[in-house]
C-alpha cells in the first residue's frame, strides 16, 4: 500500500515500465500519458485505457504518476533484496508460500491412503477375473464390476498425480526463490532503475485503484517477481 504524492516532473526519457505494467482489475497494460502543468512542463502518468473504453468491465480508473511508481518500485526492490538476504526471512517466505499452496503433512497423508487403496484394489480385481474364468460370474456382471474397479483406479492415479505435483511445487518454489535471492542480491543499495534491472527481476507490476483512506490517498502496487511470484 502506498501514499500518492504530488511533485512536478517532466519525463522525456525511456519508459522503463513498458510491457510490464498492468491494471490490477482487468489485466490490460497501462498506457503512458503526460499531464500538462501550469509552468509549461508535464508530468508523466500511466492509466488503464480499457476502463475508458469498456467501463462496465473495468469499473474503476487505475492510474499512477510515473515518478510515484518509480519510487515505489525502487524502494520495493531495495527492501526485498535486503529481506531475502536474511536467512530467517527467506525461509519464512518459502514456508509461508508452501503452506498457502497445500499442507505438506496433509499431502503425505492423502498420498499414503491412496497408495494403500491402490494396492487393496488388486485383490478384488484378481478375484473378479478368477470367478469369471471359472464361470461363477456372468460376462455381463464381470464387465460391469470391472468398469467400477477400473474407474476407481483411474481416479486414484489422477489424484496421486495431482498430489505429487503439489509436493514437487514446494521444492520448485524454494529453488525459484533461491534464484530471485541470488539475482536481487546486488541491488541492496540500488539508487536508480534501468530497463535491464526491471526485466531481470520483475515479471509484471499490477496497479490498483487509487482511493482515499482516513483522508489519505492510498494505492496498491503489486510486484510479481521473476522466479518467485508475489512475495
Amino acid at each position: 500500500m502506498i501514499s500518492a504524492r504530488h511533485t512536478q516532473s517532466t519525463y522525456t526519457h525511456e519508459n522503463l515500465f513498458r510491457g510490464i505494467l498492468f491494471c490490477a482489475e482487468c489485466g490490460h497494460t497501462l498506457s503512458l500519458a503526460h499531464k500538462p502543468l501550469k509552468d509549461g512542463s508535464s508530468r508523466g502518468y500511466f492509466r488503464c485505457m480499457y476502463h475508458y473504453r469498456w467501463p462496465e468491465e473495468c469499473q474503476k480508473p487505475h492510474a499512477i504518476y510515473y515518478d510515484v511508481l518509480y519510487d515505489v518500485v525502487l524502494i520495493q526492490i531495495r527492501e526485498t533484496a535486503r529481506s531475502l538476504q536474511n536467512d530467517d526471512a527467506f525461509f519464512a517466505l518459502v514456508n509461508r508460500h508452501v503452506k498457502q499452496e497445500a499442507s505438506p503433512k496433509r499431502n503425505a497423508q492423502n498420498q499414503a491412503k491412496l497408495e494403500k487403496r491402490q494396492v487393496e484394489l488388486s485383490r478384488p480385481l484378481r478375484k473378479l477375473f478368477e470367478d469369471n474364468a471359472s464361470g461363477l460370474l456372468s460376462d455381463e456382471y464381470y464387465a460391469d464390476m470391472l468398469k467400477v474397479y477400473q474407474d476407481e483406479q483411474a481416479e486414484i492415479i489422477e489424484k496421486l498425480k495431482n498430489i505429487r505435483v503439489e509436493i514437487n511445487k514446494a521444492g520448485d518454489y524454494r529453488s525459484n526463490a533461491e534464484m530471485l535471492r541470488e539475482a536481487i542480491r546486488e541491488y541492496l543499495d540500488i539508487e536508480e532503475l534501468t530497463s535491464f534491472i526491471l526485466n531481470k527481476l520483475v515479471e509484471k507490476i499490477e496497479v490498483g485503484h487509487r482511493s482515499v483512506v482516513d483522508g489519505q490517498p492510498q494505492q496498491d502496487v503489486t510486484i510479481v517477481w521473476r522466479f518467485a511470484g508475489v512475495i
